[in-house]
């Protein structure tokens, strides 16, 4: 080709067309889809997720809006996906995640947009908030049970209830914190056994609650706590629940073993006059304890009694001080479980191994005695023995067969240490769910 005045082209070129990308990569950011809200747990997840891959976004990035304060945090991934975890929460509240311009750019280098979202939220509750302490005071007359707990404003406590420690527990009410003492309230509780748990979002209280009704026979027994009452003074833990009568020889009577003798009570009920417990002629001052046993008798012609214990169930192992004598326990659980053999798991009360001492013969082994209502009942520690008896040393036995004998809850027995062997701690591993 040549232009007008006679030159020629030094080069020519067939026309070309380009594509000029200046879109900028937009993102969201919302919560996982498995991540609960509330929670009190670690780590909270976020998902980031581009419109296209993407480099530079790192934890600057990040503004958190909410009101939860001190916030740790990471991110993983690569390319369009990401993930953001909150690893530490020093003040709890709303955690808001949010990404600022430019947070990122794409291959060609246009910088990405701020983050939009449709569920960026997630309440985070230190765990002291979300795990109070739960308590309990019942009614006699009208069964009616008030749980309390200490509470954080504007976290709300759902309440669960169930008639068996074991489950199934079901949804019975929501209440809403207030930084105070709040409470919630079930009506004519008369069930033999009810319980009661708190639980926000995802997490537990650190305890549960419970209502016991224990049944008595007229005449002499050993009885215990299974449920840990929050005052556990005569008068409180039984009240008028039980008969009394102008004088003590007439009435129901209550004793616990000091180890060398008795402190005892009885239920005094006159017409005209309010009724009390006393010792001797003036208000008793008796308290129970847990994992103590408490001797209880019972005035001919009463019939059989119930009482209902209100209080924690135990959240964990109990510890029982043992001495050389006798010693009235009752561990304060509402499972069973068979005194059992050594090295049993969840049939093996602990007692061998934590340091009771056995014989090979039962006049001088360790007993664990119980009442039947009519008499005593014992089982002994066999140890001691040789080859190819010694299989059996650390098991407890009934005359001479291995023990069938059970620890039940609200029951009372004796634990004979012999003369002459230490003093222990009993740590009597609590029956676990299932077990």
């Amino acid at each position: 080709a040549v232009d007008a005045a006679g030159n020629e082209a030094l080069l020519s070129a067939s026309a070309s067309s380009f594509v000029v990308d200046n879109t900028p990569p937009s993102v969201v950011i919302n919560r996982d889809p498995d991540q609960p809200d509330p929670t009190a747990l670690l780590p909270v997840v976020f998902n980031i997720i581009f419109t296209e891959s993407v480099t530079g976004l790192d934890e600057g990035d990040i503004v958190f809006s909410g009101t939860a304060d001190n916030i740790g945090y990471s991110i993983f991934g690569t390319g369009a996906t990401y993930r953001l975890e909150v690893s530490s929460v020093g003040v709890g509240g709303t955690l808001v995640p949010s990404i600022v311009a430019g947070a990122a750019v794409d291959q060609v280098g246009n910088p990405s947009g701020a983050s939009t979202s449709t569920n960026n939220s997630v309440t985070f509750i230190n765990i002291a908030a979300a795990q109070p302490v739960l308590h309990i005071v019942r009614d006699e007359t009208t069964g009616d049970v008030v749980l309390s707990w200490d509470s954080e404003a504007q976290i709300g406590y759902d309440v669960y209830a169930a008639n068996a420690l074991t489950g199934p527990f079901e949804f019975m009410d929501s209440v809403e914190g207030d930084g105070g003492i709040v409470s919630w309230g079930e009506p004519a509780v008369f069930e033999p056994e009810r319980y009661y748990q708190l639980r926000v979002g995802n997490v537990p209280s650190q305890n549960l609650a419970g209502v016991y009704a224990l049944s008595v026979d007229e005449g002499e027994q050993l009885i215990g706590l299974p449920v840990i009452p929050g005052d556990l003074s005569v008068q409180a833990v039984f009240g008028a629940q039980l008969p009394g009568a102008p004088d003590e020889g007439a009435a129901t009577r209550v004793g616990v073993w000091t180890g060398s003798g008795w402190q005892l009570a009885w239920r005094f009920d006159q017409p005209g006059a309010p009724g009390e417990w006393r010792t001797g002629a003036v208000a008793s001052s008796l308290a129970f304890a847990a994992d103590r046993g408490i001797w209880l008798h019972v005035p001919p012609g009463a019939g059989a009694q119930t009482v209902y214990l209100a209080g924690e169930v135990s959240p964990r192992d109990r510890t029982i001080s043992l001495q050389p004598g006798m010693n009235l326990v009752a561990p304060s659980f509402p499972l069973s479980r068979p005194i059992g053999d050594r090295g049993v798991g969840a049939q093996d009360a602990n007692l061998w191994e934590s340091g009771a001492v056995g014989a090979s013969n039962a006049a001088q082994a360790a007993r664990f005695w119980r009442w039947t209502g009519a008499h005593y009942e014992f089982s002994w520690l066999v140890d001691g023995l040789q080859a190819p008896f010694n299989a059996n040393n650390g098991r407890w036995f009934e005359g001479n067969a291995p023990s069938t004998m059970l620890i039940e809850p609200g029951k009372g027995y004796w634990v004979q240490v012999r003369a002459g062997h230490p003093a222990f701690v009993w740590n009597y591993v609590l029956p676990r769910v299932g077990q």
